[in-house]
């Protein structure tokens, strides 16, 4: 019985609703420098209720005077009312409200756990209490979930038996029905144990299904982006092929105007009289030909200014066109008074005859210099 009896003074120094709490308790989960400017001044344990000295006396010291509620009530009866710093009459306090909030969201572990390790640190505890929570919630703690039975109530319990039984057979039952209750506490806990063991598992089993979905759901993104680079690649294949074709067609129907406008050109201007004007400033030589047996306008909806040659001043009326050494020539008389030769291939003049004293109306090229020049 007095090692039980210490267990409960034990008890009330770690965790009470109104006295100082335990400091080397805090100490598990706190650090030193943070309860240092909390601890009572009169028992140096932290101050439950933080008060503050405000007494004349000493309102200059550098030091806040901090004490618990309880202590000093206590102190002051004991004393008569004088202040524990100084021992001066009518000492006075006020609640320091900020202080207390600190304290109270203190973190700490459950006090019978505490009490229990200290009064057997040697041996192993089938039933522990691993909750650790703010001071504030402490109480409802102890009341309502801890799976430690308080000594205390343990001591009054058997007390009050005890006042009650007088023979040996009731006292028989009581070990019984006390050995019943430890039994009934250690099923407690392992029922406790095998639910926090499903819980676990079944946190592992969820973690596995939010990672498998993770993994599906970026695969399904790579998939979708892999189906959109095919799609632009294979449309820009698309377009590149479909311009190509175009690009070819286009081509192949130039080609073939072309030829068969050049083949027209060569014939009609080795054998027919074309006649040629002059548009808005005389700079540009442009073709027209004379009606003839030839389809005029089948020859001008499929033919195209090739190239326009620019010295004459003047309309010219009469062109010839003709070949030395591989080279396309034609020549052109002008009401400008003048013959000029024009090298096609190049696009240039390469002769000028300024002798006539009026219009040229007519040229031609001479065969017999064809000829000559052809036998040389």
């Amino acid at each position: 019985m007095e090692r039980e009896e210490k267990k409960v003074e034990n008890e009330k120094e770690t965790f009470s609703s109104s006295g100082c709490y335990n400091k080397a308790w805090l100490l598990l989960t706190n650090n030193q420098q943070n309860l240092n400017h909390l601890i009572c001044c009169i028992c140096n344990q932290i101050a439950n209720n933080a008060v503050e000295l405000q007494c004349a006396g000493h309102e200059n010291a550098e030091q806040v005077y901090l004490v618990g509620e309880e202590c000093l009530q206590m102190y002051l009866n004991q004393s008569n009312g004088k202040c524990p710093i100084e021992q001066h009459d009518h000492c006075e306090f006020v609640k320091n409200k900020s202080l207390t909030k600190q304290v109270s969201d203190l973190l700490v572990t459950c006090p019978r756990q505490y009490d229990l390790k200290k009064s057997q640190p040697k041996e192993d505890h089938e039933n522990e209490c691993n909750y650790k929570g703010k001071i504030s919630e402490m109480k409802d703690h102890l009341d309502n979930s801890c799976r430690l039975i308080s000594i205390r109530q343990i001591i009054s319990f058997v007390k009050e038996l005890q006042s009650q039984l007088k023979d040996e057979t009731l006292q028989t039952v009581l070990s019984l029905f006390l050995s019943l209750k430890m039994d009934f506490l250690k099923s407690d806990a392992e029922i406790e144990t095998l639910k926090e063991s499903d819980n676990e598992k079944s946190k592992e089993i969820q973690q596995l299904n939010d990672k498998q979905f993770k993994q599906i759901a970026k695969l399904n993104d790579e998939l979708k982006q892999l189906k959109s680079v095919k799609q632009f690649n294979e449309k820009k294949q698309n377009e590149e092929i479909a311009k190509i074709n175009n690009e070819n067609l286009i081509l192949k129907q130039q080609l073939t105007e072309e030829n068969e406008i050049q083949i027209i050109i060569q014939h009609w201007i080795r054998i027919l009289h074309i006649t040629f004007g002059w548009i808005n400033d005389f700079n540009k030589l442009i073709a027209n030909y004379a009606t003839t047996f030839f389809i005029f306008d089948t020859f001008r909806s499929s033919s195209k200014l090739i190239n326009t040659f620019t010295g004459h001043t003047n309309t010219v009326f009469s062109i010839d066109y003709s070949t030395f050494d591989d080279c396309q020539l034609i020549c052109s008389g002008s009401r400008d008074k003048t013959v000029r030769v024009w090298d096609v291939d190049n696009n240039k003049q390469i002769q000028s005859f300024n002798g006539h004293s009026d219009d040229v109306n007519c040229v031609k090229f001479s065969s017999y210099h064809y000829h000559n020049h052809r036998q040389n």
